[in-house]
């Protein structure tokens, strides 16, 4: 497809231009429905390497640079296209090496960290490959694409000494972080009874190979993208999940796309409640056709409740009957990078980590939860029955070796 075709979609007008790190991508792999810094605080003093040099990898690589304690030693990625583009969007692409196998990368001593931001079916291979080379890790979600592969990723980690940091950088949006100040520390909602979050927004980013697109590689829509709204579900339940039913479907952009002659198996559109021990239910509304891009969360206690969206400008209601006041509205509620600022935020936290400054983060723990919430939704779409958590954990091994949820 020409890369300035006009778009003749539901969703787009004509086709702009692509941002630079997008051109990775080859033409056919390219969706018609999509085309697709900071000043450095500090003098770098440790080198990370990137594998997959995507836009993820790409996005992670720049971020670092930019946020100025880590420099980039190399790259591993099997496109080489990917691999050009990445190089370009560097100062001092000379000075980068490019590793032609994962061995040579993880062979290199003067590495101290690794971005993972390859398709997700690899997380588990490369993570493990990581651990064994002694690296600290920073780990795209969602962390793999089955149960018994998130597993087997938990006991890789058991007692490893270094950072391993998952990329569930949502958790640090602002919306959310209000939320939870909201819920947890000022306590102004009593006990949460219910949650819930929606996103509404256009279609999955191109991918090289399209791999986004199919369950295969990606784990499906529930554990690809839901993963980090499965992750704060968790976070605002304090419990285990013990029961999902999800309904969900392609019901416009994936029930006819086709590349290479395959055609798409992943949703665009799922509604998924999940049920937890303590009582709490959370409900995710979830859809990949909006005609507006719409995000938020609900927060039902017995005492009050939250109201918060996500986007240019800010809205936050609190209703509570305890005499704590309404919280002041977020005045400069968007902040600079990506997801309202979360990505940065998350990538100052891992540099904080590598220092051993770095206080709370995404754990592969924590990471594994929010894995068995997706495909027990997706296992309840394809179904039409609940998932009981318990049997389903069971039936994939149980839960990591001394988890809270063991």
């Amino acid at each position: 497809m020409p890369r300035d075709t006009e778009l003749k979609t539901d969703l787009a007008g004509p086709r702009g231009p692509r941002p630079g790190m997008f051109d990775y991508l080859e033409d056919e792999d390219i969706d018609a429905r999509y085309g697709g810094g900071a000043p450095r605080p500090e003098t770098p003093h440790f080198h990370f390497a990137v594998v997959g040099a995507g836009v993820a990898g790409q996005g992670n690589m720049l971020g670092l640079i930019r946020e100025g304690r880590g420099a980039v030693r190399g790259l591993y990625d099997t496109r080489r296209r990917s691999i050009d583009t990445a190089l370009r969007c560097l100062e001092h692409p000379e000075n980068v090496r490019v590793y032609d196998s994962p061995d040579a990368l993880f062979a290199d001593g003067s590495v101290d960290a690794v971005v993972i931001a390859s398709p997700n079916h690899t997380h588990r291979e490369m993570l493990e490959r990581a651990v064994r080379a002694g690296k600290h890790v920073l780990l795209q979600k969602p962390m793999a694409t089955t149960i018994e592969d998130a597993r087997a990723m938990v006991r890789a980690v058991k007692d490893y000494p270094r950072v391993v940091m998952l990329f569930l950088e949502y958790r640090l949006k602002p919306v959310y972080l209000q939320a939870y100040h909201e819920a947890f520390v000022r306590k102004s909602l009593g006990d949460i009874k219910m949650l819930r979050i929606h996103e509404h927004r256009g279609p999955f980013l191109n991918k090289a190979g399209q791999w986004n697109k199919f369950s295969r590689y990606s784990g499906g829509t529930l554990v690809e993208k839901c993963c980090h709204y499965f992750d704060l579900f968790n976070v605002f339940a304090r419990s285990r999940p013990r029961r999902v039913f999800a309904s969900g479907r392609a019901a416009v952009h994936y029930k006819d796309f086709v590349y290479k002659g395959e055609r798409s198996d992943i949703l665009d559109s799922a509604y998924v409640i999940v049920e937890y021990e303590n009582g709490i239910r959370a409900c995710l509304d979830f859809c990949m056709f909006a005609f507006e891009n719409a995000e938020g969360i609900c927060l039902n206690g017995d005492r009050g409740r939250f109201q918060g969206d996500d986007g240019e400008s800010a809205r936050i209601r609190i209703r509570a009957d305890n005499g704590v006041p309404d919280a002041e509205l977020v005045t400069r509620w968007r902040q600079g990078g990506a997801h309202s600022g979360s990505s940065p935020k998350q990538l100052k936290l891992f540099a904080d980590a590598v220092d051993g400054t770095a206080g709370r983060y995404p754990t592969v723990e924590e990471g594994f939860w929010s894995v068995v919430l997706g495909v027990a939704a997706e296992r309840s779409v394809a179904s039409g029955q609940p998932v009981d958590i318990p049997e389903l954990l069971e039936a994939c091994g149980g839960p990591p070796e001394g988890s809270a949820g063991a």
